[in-house]
């Protein structure tokens, strides 16, 4: 897979993420007027079933690590920190904008800022669930791969698929 591709993939996935943030909610589904039903359920909600972006996101990412990996990563704390400087970024004006609007609730208690600043704490922003995650699979992914590396494909594959 090259660089276009993934890219490709990750357009139709952000379309999904899209698309499940419009559909999610059975009540407001409920309201829309639907052209396509089966068994009574409507035809967008079995489509938002259907669709997973989070995995293809994990999937590529995982695959982007890996690459990088073979090529000789030299920047794993620089891709990070970068990631944890556009996080505060994005952070600081959300708890900025928060304060004016709701200055009870915003930022929160000062003694929960460093789990809010770390990704630990995801209590003002649920959608941020993916940054710790992300974050410990970047840190360990070498030894990851070097693991899996010495395991046979045949006995890996079916480790993988059942989960």
């Amino acid at each position: 897979m090259n660089k276009n591709e993934t890219q490709l993939i990750k357009g139709v996935a952000i379309f999904m993420m899209i698309f499940g943030h419009l559909f999610f909610l059975p009540d407001e589904v409920s309201q829309m007027h639907h052209f396509v039903t089966i068994d009574g359920e409507p035809l967008v909600r079995i489509l938002l079933h259907l669709s997973s972006p989070v995995h293809i996101f994990l999937m590529l990412g995982g695959y982007g690590m890996y690459r990088v990996w073979q090529k000789g990563d030299r920047n794993r704390w620089r891709r990070i920190a970068r990631l944890m400087v556009h996080y505060w970024i994005i952070l600081i004006a959300f708890l900025t904008l928060g304060h004016f609007i709701k200055p009870d609730v915003y930022p929160g208690e000062l003694s929960d800022l460093a789990g809010i600043f770390s990704g630990l704490d995801t209590s003002l922003n649920k959608e941020m669930w993916f940054l710790l995650p992300y974050i410990v699979l970047g840190l360990i992914s070498p030894w990851i791969f070097r693991f899996t590396r010495r395991i046979p494909w045949y006995i890996l594959l079916p480790a993988v698929v059942a989960g």
